[in-house]
């Protein structure tokens, strides 16, 4: 087995080389949003005369290797094509989080649809998909017919992650 000669960076891994019984360094792309403390004014309308792409605004990070998550778009720019895992959850002011799902490149994505029933003031969601690099992706809680819904900063229930699995 052959170790590289140098340090990997932040956020790097050790992964198998291209060449059989190497390593090198490779990197593990991952972050986690949320609503920034003080953020609750302002309303988001998730409902579906309002838009179905219309993204909760994660607007602050806990951690963002790479810089991929952007706090004024609200959404993860794919570094590298690979399988992602993405989770996420969402409180809001009333009962009304029926629904939620992955928006990719500007468009609901299929199958990454989570129903609740009945409705509730908080749902977690989780996603696995195969992205290519630069696919952009956001988060969408749909909220029935509320078009002005409050999304609580609430650091146990309100936050969106993801990383690359493979």
């Amino acid at each position: 087995l052959k170790l590289p000669s140098t340090v990997g960076a932040a956020g790097q891994v050790l992964k198998n080389g291209s060449t059989a019984g190497t390593l090198e360094f490779g990197s593990n792309w991952f972050f986690e949003a949320k609503r920034a403390t003080g953020s609750n004014s302002g309303n988001y309308d998730g409902s579906y005369a309002g838009g179905l792409t219309n993204l909760v605004p994660f607007n602050a990070t806990n951690y963002n290797t790479g810089n991929c998550y952007n706090t004024s778009t609200y959404l993860f720019t794919v570094p590298e094509t690979a399988l992602y895992h993405f989770i996420a959850s969402t409180t809001i002011d009333s009962d009304d989080s029926l629904q939620a799902w992955l928006v990719v490149n500007g468009s609901r994505n299929q199958y990454t649809d989570w129903v609740q029933e009945p409705a509730d003031n908080v749902l977690c969601t989780t996603h696995l998909l195969y992205l290519a690099k630069d696919d952009t992706v956001g988060y969408h809680l749909y909220t029935g017919t509320h078009n002005a819904a409050i999304i609580d900063h609430s650091p146990h229930h309100t936050w969106f992650k993801g990383y690359k699995v493979h």
